[in-house]
């Protein structure tokens, strides 16, 4: 009898992660659609998204879903002993687009974070929906 054993990994920014690396934890990201300090679009049709997180958290992107299904890492804009504050910019190319994010914690697994909170995996329904007629 032979035993194969396989190991499951997907390829996030570059890199192939275990799934043992994903870690579903006690993680504090902060975010919320329906605020403008979190989420905004201006005139120019620039959508500004920040999200806070805990210090433990050393990388955050932004997954958005768009024709090309890449990560974009957001920009760390500052800190204190309490967060992390994280900003990224993007063009609004389409009427609607869903998104959610994506982490890494200070021992490099991977973290997800969606519209129900940190999970090991982001579903089609873990994610923020804007539809720019009714925003």
């Amino acid at each position: 009898m032979t035993i194969l054993m396989v190991k499951k990994s997907f390829f996030f920014y570059g890199k192939n992660h275990e799934i043992e690396d994903v870690h579903i934890g006690n993680y504090d990201f902060r975010f919320n659609f329906n605020d403008k300090k979190y989420f905004s679009i201006n005139s120019e049709n620039v959508v500004a998204i920040r999200i806070h997180t805990e210090p433990r958290i050393n990388q955050v992107w932004l997954l958005l879903e768009n024709p090309e299904l890449n990560p974009i890492e957001m920009k760390k804009i500052g800190d204190t002993e309490r967060f992390i504050y994280w900003e990224i910019a993007i063009p609004l190319e389409s009427e609607s687009f869903k998104f959610s994010f994506a982490g890494v914690n200070d021992k490099n697994a991977g973290i997800y974070f969606g519209t129900s909170g940190i999970a090991n995996f982001i579903s089609p329904s873990e994610k923020w929906v804007l539809i720019k007629m009714i925003f």
